[in-house]
């Protein structure tokens, strides 16, 4: 009776949580009725629960008999991630504001002014992630089919449903759960906060920074590129956190998104000042090695970075074609 459970979770996902279990009590009892009448004919129990099941056709149009549909921007399909996500990464957000002021505040002092800005930075990154997993939500509900690859109208069969009750890719939403929060500290520290990136010391019990990590001249030439590409990493993990079923599309979607962020954040690399050229020799003036190794990794961290992406490439494009 798997397979009449299995059939029933994918029935009920689709529906708003007050409603799932009534639901799911009524499924239960009118297909084990249907069943044991098919038995009563003489069809073993595996029989009775696919013809049945297919009887029953697609437990998506199913559900929908059951929703009073609306224009929903947002459907009962992806309500409860889309909040599950806003709630996160709102968070982490909020933390990384928190911690950024904090830090700030015990290095240089905090005046009221800084409060407010706070206070306003921490409002308006809310506001721009909260529309930014809007905007994507809202996509991925109108475009379902072209990520999930539904079967026609009128092909559903038992066939098409999962193997097992536990198909969920856990780990796939689990890591575009994760990789939103870290995106999203990335973008509060980067356009925010990008001075606190550097090297600190401890002078008489409290911290003093000695250099930035990232170079200050050139920020408005790659700024900019850096936000486009932490807003792919965003779309891609959207993709992911949502929990969309495996399909074909899908995996199309995400290996292009990898290619254009691996393809942009190597050329801001290789062709902008990205780094402080100078935080060796202001960390120790005297040891010109710690310089040279400063350069070295300054030069060669874009092909150790381009070499994850390839793995993660390669290993989406072998999906795709296995």
């Amino acid at each position: 009776m798997e397979k009449v459970e299995i059939y029933i979770n994918e029935c009920v996902k689709h529906l708003p949580k007050k409603h799932r279990k009534d639901v799911q009590t009524e499924l239960q009892s009118e297909i084990t009725s249907m069943i044991e009448r098919f038995m009563e004919n003489g069809d073993d129990q595996a029989t009775a629960i696919d013809q049945v099941l297919n009887e029953m056709g697609d437990p998506k149009k199913l559900a929908d008999q059951y929703l009073d549909r609306k224009a929903y921007l947002i459907g009962p399909m992806y309500y409860p991630t889309y909040l599950k996500v806003v709630k996160i990464v709102v968070l982490a957000v909020s933390i990384g504001l928190t911690v950024a002021f904090m830090v700030g505040a015990l290095f240089n002092g905090a005046t009221i002014v800084d409060f407010v800005r706070y206070i306003s930075g921490m409002f308006n990154a809310g506001l721009m992630v909260v529309a930014w997993i809007t905007v994507i939500f809202a996509l991925i509900e109108r475009n379902e089919k072209k990520l999930v690859e539904l079967p026609a109208e009128d092909d559903w069969t038992v066939k098409d449903l999962p193997k097992s009750k536990d198909y969920k890719q856990k780990s796939d939403r689990i890591e575009g759960v994760m990789g939103l929060v870290f995106v999203s500290i990335m973008v509060v520290l980067f356009n925010f906060e990008l001075d606190m990136l550097a090297v600190y010391n401890v002078v008489d019990g409290q911290f003093q920074q000695i250099a930035p990590i990232f170079n200050q001249q050139t920020v408005d030439q790659w700024l900019l590129w850096f936000n486009i590409g932490f807003a792919l990493s965003i779309i891609s993990n959207l993709i992911k956190a949502a929990s969309i079923r495996h399909s074909k599309n899908k995996e199309i979607v995400l290996l292009v998104i990898s290619a254009v962020s691996l393809v942009l954040f190597v050329w801001v690399f290789l062709t902008m000042n990205l780094f402080n050229p100078d935080l060796a020799i202001a960390i120790t003036p005297d040891v010109e090695i710690l310089d040279t190794m400063w350069q070295s990794f300054t030069n060669n961290i874009v092909w150790v970075i381009a070499l994850i992406g390839m793995i993660d490439i390669i290993s989406r494009a072998y999906r795709l074609i296995r």
